[in-house]
């Protein structure tokens, strides 16, 4: 047996998500077909199930091949016969015991705009709601530490727990670096950011819809605040499937990207300490 990395990137509109499904309109499923003339007994893990319409920036796969290739082959044939919306960035060799699974936690990003170019559409999300955005920053703040997200949470594959460690969550207003040459946004857009553990099915998208109800009143801080500190797990059923109210719906997948995914404490404390200082920067 032979193993890799591939850190991929992808454009999510087009596609159902990163799971193999019965119709192989899939991220895996392509990048398996594109892979099958090497070996067509392959498997592949991803670091993250992202779904339907959700991009990634930097989504990283372990490869199992029962023949050896060069990294450079691998990447080579990956990406002659990937759909264009599907790129293999990098490909290295690995030892057996590497897991993307076995990571030290990963980045999300959420990009939203009042106004969106055409061209924009599926990319990041037009809402133009107005939103007091010192309550959103405060809110994601509180999302920071260790909690029970099941009330932030789809019912999906069953999980051990519903606690996850958030190290960082922060939203920033930011303009185009790239002035009118080549406009990314009309008036600016938005930024979410959160580093965590793990996450759970939609937990980001619904993170983001109970974050915009904050900046438009519909939602206290204190109430907010409130979901984090109450109905712990340990109060509730194992294996429990949340049923009570939710503090916003589910956030279109639009503006949602995979970012990073860390496999060492350090580079993701490092990514954390970035964040904080560019915060005290704004």
């Amino acid at each position: 047996m032979d193993y890799y990395r591939l850190d991929l990137t992808y454009d999510g509109r087009s596609f159902q998500g990163w799971q193999t499904q019965p119709h192989h309109q899939t991220i895996q499923d392509h990048l398996n077909a594109a892979l099958s003339s090497l070996d067509p007994a392959l498997q592949t893990i991803a670091a993250g199930r992202t779904d339907a319409g959700v991009h990634a920036l930097a989504q990283v796969v372990r490869l199992r091949m029962d023949k050896h290739y060069s990294a450079a082959a691998v990447l080579a044939a990956a990406n002659a016969h990937l759909p264009p919306a599907i790129r293999v960035l990098h490909a290295e060799e690995v030892e057996e015991s590497f897991h993307p699974l076995n990571n030290a936690g990963k980045e999300y990003r959420y990009f939203w705009a009042p106004q969106i170019h055409p061209w924009q559409e599926g990319l990041i999300t037009q809402f133009d709601y107005p939103c007091d955005l010192s309550l959103m920053q405060a809110a994601a703040k509180a999302i920071e530490g260790a909690h029970d997200f099941a009330s932030f949470a789809c019912q999906g594959t069953p999980v051990s727990t519903t606690v996850r460690e958030i190290y960082k969550a922060q939203i920033e207003f930011k303009t185009s670096s790239l002035g009118e040459e080549f406009p990314l946004n009309l008036g600016g857009y938005y930024q979410f950011t959160i580093i965590g553990s793990g996450f759970l099915k939609q937990m980001v998208r619904l993170l983001m819809g109970g974050l915009f109800n904050v900046g438009r009143g519909k939602v206290s801080l204190a109430q907010w605040e409130q979901a984090f500190s109450s109905a712990s797990e340990a109060e509730r059923p194992a294996m429990a499937v949340w049923h009570g109210p939710r503090l916003g719906p589910v956030a279109p997948p639009d503006g949602l990207y995979l970012a990073k995914v860390f496999f060492t404490a350090a580079e993701r404390d490092a990514r954390v300490r970035q964040l904080a200082l560019r915060a005290t920067i704004l």
